[in-house]
This record gives C-alpha cells, structure tokens and sequence, in this order.
C-alpha cells in the first residue's frame, strides 16, 4: 500500500521575482555542523566614507568585513546572509562575540556569512536627539547597502569567488545592527527619508549613499531583525522580502511594539518586533515572529540557552526561503502513478489542473491557499481535471495543493 506523503513548501517572494532555491534533502542548511569547520576571508575591503572625528572632520573611514565560508564545500553556489553587529550605533564591531557565533554556525551549515564593519555615531554620547539618531541609522544603512553591492558586483564581473546565489541575498542583525538590516531592506522610497535629515541624505547619495561600488543592486531577499526596530512599518509595503523577528517582552533599551526609543536620549518613536510582525501579516508578507516572555534586550548574547534557541528559530524560517521542497518525494510510489501539471503557469485568467495516470473513481480535494497558509478556494472532485479561475484574486504567487486519500501534492501558481 502506498504510503501517504505530505509535501510541506514555504515560498518567499522578492519584489516581481521567485528565487531559485537549494537541494536540502541531505541536510544541508538545517544541521548545524553539517561542514565541521569553516574557513575565514578577514579584513575584506568593501568600501569608505566619510567619518568625522573631533580632530578630522574629513576624516575617512575604510570599511570592512569578514567573510564566512563552509569549509571542503563543493555547492556552485550558496546562499549569503550579511551580520551586522549591535552596540547602539555608539559601540562594537564585526568581531563583537554574539555576531562571530552566528556567522560561524550558519557557515558551517552551509552559508556564506559576512560580518561587517559599519561607520559609528559616537557623538550620540554627549548629542543624543532624535536627528543625529536618524542620522546614525542612515549612516549605518548606506554602509550596509555598499557592503551588499560590493558582493553583487564580485558575482558579475569577478567570477564570484565565493559562489554566492544572486537571488538569495539575506541581511540580519543584532539590536542596532537589526534596525540597519530591517532599514537596508524596507525604507526604500524617498518620502520615507525624515524631513530632518532630506535634504543632507539627497546632498550625501541618496538612499543608497556614498560608501563605495555604485551601479550595483541593493536588493535583499529577506531580513534576520533580531531585537531590532523600524522608524515606521509604514516603510513597509506588498510584495516585501520575508522577514523573521525575536524580541523579549521585557526589553528596555529597544521596544518590543511601538514606543519611545530613549537610550542615549535619542527620544525617537519606533516600532518594535512586535509591530514590525503585526505590520507583515496585515500585508500578507512572510513574517515569523518569536517573543522571548520576560526577557531584557538580546538576551542570547549572554546566554547559550537563549542563543541556540536564536539560532535554531532563524535556521527554520531560513530553511523555508533556501531549500526546494517543491520536488515530490516519492516512497513506494510506481512510475504508473498520478503525475500533476498545471498549465499555463504562470496565468493570466486562469489555470488547468490535471493528473495524468490518474486512478479512476479518486476523490480529489483542491485548495488554493496564501502564503500565509490561508485557504481562499477548496473543491472537491471525481475529475481529473479542473479549471481555476483568478476571479478577484490580486497578481502574485499562491499555493495549490492537491490531495487524495493517500497523497498530498503541492505547487507554486503565479497570477500575473
């Protein structure tokens, strides 16, 4: 008797485009010391800008990063996530412990990592208000945009020495390093710039800055915001990359939801893990959210216990983006047995589903569902064959799944 098979698929989305995705089935992106080791590329130079010192107001900061590799590992190409640390924007570095222990796990578990370096806003110490606060955020931003278009550009026109998968390009951070990455990915329209700060940041490069390798895309395919917040979600908008967020309930330093960020008496509003998520969901953007109950700030920087649960939060959600589950594994199954195809895909009007070698007198259960695993449409049929009409559903990409009494097939359907 044929054994029932469950085919799980989580798809993420970028902009207008559906990633190519990993083999895991050996797992590979799921066990944390699937490579033993992993080999490191220190002090790489992605860029410079401008950093004023007391002494300098000219001063020029050369920007760095340390790249993460798997070691003896053979995959063509692998998917990027870039670090960046936390420490209020006034402290810390890409060598910062918390940040070091990511980046080596996720390497030896089959990513690329790369911890970067990003200019510092130390004169929040003795001016913290709200405009050189915007400030810090905008400076670190722009040199994380600069870090992402310097490995954009290795992939095109340098052979890409460390294989990266252009369409699986990650940003995370820590505390601050959660506010860049979660800016770097969302505030991405010129209204969005605060009025104090416009016109300086239209006169300094824009949103995308000056800190090194232009022309050069700065897209992202997701968000690791750990602890971190956004100045609005209005930043946010349909057809976002993914995002994953843990935050403590109890945290004092960067609000779980929406409050007053007063550290530094920087005195700014933000919003929060908490509200980042609800902002997602709303948008229909794949978002996983995880609340540590009663925890302060980053509580996995001091403990083992909190940072294996961190990691292993992450490397779920990643799985989901990475790996390609869209392939039917198949046990105890004949080369006879039912095949799915769906045509035209993707569709305009409408899409025909059938099963060739299909058993006569199959009870066939359809369900079109969101990414959210939300069930918009569910049939059940005796035919072989069914037409889906889009009717009222908005352009973008869902999930058909298609069972009988043994079996559960799933597959990604786009409408234009």
């Amino acid at each position: 008797m044929k054994k029932t098979i469950l085919l799980l698929l989580w798809i993420s989305i970028c902009a207008q485009s559906i990633f190519a995705q990993f083999d895991c089935s050996d797992g590979r992106f799921d066990n944390t010391s699937y490579f033993p080791a992993f080999t490191l590329d220190e002090g790489v130079t992605y860029g410079e800008n401008v950093q004023p010192t007391i002494f300098n107001p000219n001063n020029i900061q050369t920007l760095k990063m340390d790249i993460y590799e798997p070691d003896n590992d053979t995959a063509s190409l692998r998917p990027l996530i870039i670090w960046a640390f936390g420490g209020a924007f006034v402290a810390g570095s890409r060598k910062s412990p918390d940040i070091v222990v990511l980046a080596t796990t996720f390497a030896q578990s089959g990513y690329v990592c790369a911890s970067i370096d990003y200019r510092l806003s130390t004169n929040l110490i003795l001016n913290g208000n709200p405009t050189n606060g915007y400030r810090a955020v905008f400076k670190a931003m722009e040199d994380m945009k600069a870090a992402i278009r310097f490995l954009r550009k290795d992939i095109i026109e340098n052979g890409n020495p460390y294989r990266i998968h252009p369409d699986h390009i990650y940003v995370g951070g820590v505390s601050a390093g959660a506010f860049t990455a979660l800016h770097t990915a969302y505030l991405d329209e010129d209204s969005e710039i605060p009025t104090e700060i416009a016109d300086e940041v239209a006169n300094n490069g824009g949103l995308e800055g000056l800190s090194g390798t232009p022309g050069y895309s700065s897209e992202v395919n997701g968000v690791i915001n750990l602890c971190g917040a956004l100045g609005d979600t209005t930043y946010m908008q349909m057809g976002d990359v993914p995002l994953v967020s843990m935050h403590g309930t109890e945290d004092e330093t960067v609000p779980y939801g929406s409050d007053i960020i007063d550290l530094l008496n920087i005195n700014l509003p933000v919003d929060g893990s908490a509200s980042i998520h609800e902002r997602g969901l709303n948008l229909g953007l794949n978002s996983e959210f995880y609340t540590w109950q009663n925890a302060g700030h980053t509580p996995f920087v001091s403990s083992p216990a909190y940072m294996d649960t961190t990691i292993r939060f992450v490397k779920d959600f990643m799985l989901d983006l990475v790996c390609d589950f869209n392939t039917v594994s198949v046990v105890e199954k004949s080369s006879s047995a039912w095949q799915l195809q769906v045509n035209p895909n993707p569709a305009d009007e409408g899409f025909m589903v059938s099963m060739s070698n299909a058993p006569s007198g199959t009870r066939w259960t359809y369900e079109l569902l969101n990414l959210n695993g939300q069930v918009l449409r569910q049939y059940q049929s005796e035919d072989s064959s069914f037409y889906v009409a889009r009717e009222n559903l908005s352009a973008g990409l869902y999930l058909l799944s298609v069972r009988s009494p043994e079996e559960q097939v799933v597959r990604k359907v786009v409408f234009r």
